[in-house]
């Protein structure tokens, strides 16, 4: 045989392992593509408040798979699972390459509590390392190397102690100002719990600075606390910067301002009263309007003059929120409190107007209390209503539980 008959054979032999080998290797990428894999999915749940693992199968490679399982904890299939990923949130990429997945996560401005964030993050991460194959999560924020996840989340120490338990919570509620500077409003919020009332107060003055999730105003920067420091009778020291100083507000706004601190503080039970100092120096008064000189208590309550603190419901970007109104009062008399919560206030809603109280006693620091309604409520009057008598409850000294019944529903609410 010829040399040149030789070679045709020989290239005629290579170009058909080639072929065979591109196909192979296609069929295998496309096999390992069409590939199920079960993966636990971590969603969460409200009543054990807890992150559950949920089998779920995918297909395709690690980089599609990482991208379904986002879309799953963002939108679950099943109505009976909690979406974990807020829905600002978007997965811009995922890369995978000897062992790691690299995702970069963008945030798009979200804000979102503490409890939210650490439910989303743990759950992401959780739900990605178990996709086979996945040693190690890499996770950029808006395409950058950080060091949190929104605001709250370590990401680099939560993934080295990677865990599916939540840390604990705790429920305060916080003080800000309504858009027009008339009011204070409650805003609910969780915060990371601490057996240490200064980690606690710290936390608090954080909060208000980050500021609220629902349009209320916050006056607070982060720039403005130096310090908090809590003395013995349930004092709170909180140190300024006498950059606050550089705040220029009217003298109702001033104290209003004041108050949404002292109140949100007062949140802690070993909090009482808080004083106030600008670069650790003691100081009469705040912005020339607010007098400091003495520890002000919660709703600045004087020793000779007790109020009721009724609270009333206002709309705020469709939200609903609870302002409190102080009355002075000599003594305080449940059946008169709750008959004038009663009462709409200039501007702000009542929904106990056509409601009956029907019972009212306090039993070891509970106050019982039983409504009637004269018409029929809808869920959302129920949880006006709810809130209204719970907050205006806390109020009153002594008391820390609620048995509230509504008609025929029952709630049993504590501080």
């Amino acid at each position: 045989m010829k040399k040149k008959d030789t070679g045709k054979l020989i290239s005629l032999f290579l170009l058909v392992l080639f072929v065979v080998g591109l196909t192979g290797g296609l069929i295998y990428l496309r096999t390992k593509e069409a590939e199920t894999s079960s993966v636990n999915v971590y969603f969460y749940d409200p009543i054990p408040k807890e992150l559950v693992p949920v089998k779920e199968n995918f297909s395709g490679s690690v980089e599609s798979i990482a991208k379904q399982v986002f879309e799953t904890l963002k939108s679950p299939q099943l109505l009976t699972y909690f979406p974990t990923i807020p829905k600002e949130l978007s997965l811009d990429f995922a890369k995978f390459q000897d062992g790691t997945l690299t995702i970069n996560i963008v945030t798009n401005g979200a804000k979102k509590t503490v409890k939210e964030e650490y439910i989303a993050f743990l759950s992401l991460a959780n739900s990605l390392k178990s996709i086979k194959g996945v040693n190690s999560l890499k996770i950029l924020v808006d395409s950058k190397e950080s060091n949190v996840f929104l605001r709250y989340v370590n990401i680099n120490e939560t993934l080295s102690h990677l865990t599916s338990s939540l840390p604990k919570f705790r429920t305060v509620y916080l003080y800000f100002l309504t858009p027009d500077l008339n009011y204070q409003a409650v805003e609910k919020r969780e915060i990371l719990d601490s057996d240490k009332g200064e980690v606690l107060a710290m936390e608090i003055l954080n909060e208000l600075s980050y500021g609220s999730k629902i349009g209320l105003v916050s006056l607070l920067k982060p720039e403005y606390v130096k310090s908090i420091e809590l003395k013995s009778g349930g004092l709170a020291i909180v140190n300024f910067s006498n950059i606050i100083n550089e705040l220029s507000l009217g003298s109702s706004t001033s104290n209003l301002f004041v108050l949404t601190i002292v109140n949100s503080l007062t949140n802690i039970g070993d909090i009482r009263k808080v004083s106030f100092e600008i670069d650790g120096n003691k100081v009469d008064t705040l912005f020339g309007a607010v007098d400091v000189s003495m520890p002000i208590a919660r709703f600045n309550a004087l020793p000779n003059m007790s109020f009721m603190i009724l609270y009333y419901v206002s709309f705020i970007n469709e939200n609903p929120v609870y302002i409190p109104v102080a009355i002075p009062t000599k003594t305080i008399n449940l059946t008169k409190v709750f008959e004038e919560l009663k009462k709409p206030k200039n501007n702000l809603q009542t929904y106990l107007s056509d409601i009956d109280i029907t019972k009212i006693e306090v039993k070891n620091y509970t106050l019982k209390i039983s409504l009637t309604s004269k018409r029929v409520l809808s869920a959302d009057e129920i949880d006006y209503i709810k809130n209204q008598v719970f907050l205006t409850a806390m109020e009153i000294p002594n008391i820390n539980t609620l048995d509230l019944t509504i008609g025929e529903e029952g709630f049993l609410l504590t501080r």
